[in-house]
């Protein structure tokens, strides 16, 4: 029987897709929602009086997977673009990007349509995809080697503006991660290094 050598991330980022494709049909915020399945903060008012998910961020020197990123992120308000380097600690993820490259990673999700929020707030009627929202030029080449980043998955919605479409969408993309760790993680070099025999 084959058993897994997996780390606390993946084991996180699995037990964590599963809580967040159950509460589809949510209507609380997704990416805040996702924070809170970690368990690694918990909801505060900030002092302008919103709420934030706030992570302590002592012990937090060595960041998150995010390029560029030079401090420790502490928290994540509903409609952020970054979520706390705790909670993307313990998924694996990134504090701004989800996943490296959109095209690549998320073939058969990235070219299905979208229906987005527009930069007034409102919702497209225009369907889009993610390719198209990482790479408005319209280059698949571009789209394919891309970051997908929060900012981005922030901007999908259902046709009626509610998340139901976002929730299914990170859920995805999270099982999509999982495949690739297990992939990575199981994989058996042959060809040059082993012969067939070496199996029998």
């Amino acid at each position: 029987m084959l058993t897994y050598d997996l780390d606390d991330a993946f084991v996180s980022l699995s037990q964590t897709r599963e809580k967040l494709a159950a509460l589809a049909e949510s209507d609380a915020d997704c990416i805040g929602t996702l924070c809170a399945l970690t368990d690694t903060g918990e909801w505060m008012r900030a002092g302008d009086g919103t709420m934030e998910y706030r992570c302590d961020t002592e012990g937090e020197e060595e960041l998150g997977l995010s390029d560029g990123v030079d401090a420790a992120v502490a928290a994540y308000r509903v409609g952020g673009d970054a979520i706390p380097t705790k909670v993307a600690r313990k998924l694996g993820l990134g504090e701004y990007v989800v996943c490296e490259n959109t095209g690549y990673l998320l073939q058969g999700i990235s070219d299905q349509p979208i229906h987005v929020v527009g930069e007034d707030g409102e919702v497209c009627e225009e369907t889009t995809t993610l390719n198209l929202l990482v790479a408005p030029s319209g280059d698949i080449y571009d789209a394919y080697f891309t970051k997908l980043e929060w900012r981005h998955v922030q901007r999908v919605v259902d046709p009626d503006g509610g998340q139901s479409a976002r929730y299914r969408l990170v859920s995805e993309i999270l099982e999509r991660l999982i495949d690739a760790y297990i992939d990575s993680s199981t994989f058996i070099p042959y060809g040059h290094q082993f012969a067939d025999s070496d199996f029998l």
